[in-house]
């Protein structure tokens, strides 16, 4: 049990610690000691799902599109009315990278 609490402060402070490291480069006009490269290959490292994420959305022309339908279990409208809710909030996020 404690070291579920252990990893997960720990796992929140590096995540934390690499953001904050990962806007700083970025706000230093991508460079580390002096180097594009470097500055380069640190963003990767921090950030790796992310910059392939980029590149993979770069390559299509930077947007994409999903259309998503269901019919509710047993006519159950509460449920499709969380579920309904879930999905815009995840488009929304989505749309925004």
């Amino acid at each position: 049990m404690a070291r579920l609490v252990y990893y997960s402060i720990f796992g929140a402070v590096v995540g934390e610690m690499m953001l904050t490291a990962e806007q700083d480069i970025i706000a230093g006009g991508g460079e580390v000691m002096g180097s594009e490269t470097m500055g380069d290959v640190s963003l990767f490292f921090l950030n790796p799902v992310g910059h392939i994420h980029y590149w993979v959305s770069d390559a299509w022309g930077g947007s994409a599109e999903f259309q998503f339908s269901s019919s509710p279990w047993f006519g159950n409208q509460d449920g499709r009315e969380i579920r309904d809710g879930l999905w815009r909030k995840l488009r929304q996020c989505l749309l925004r990278f």
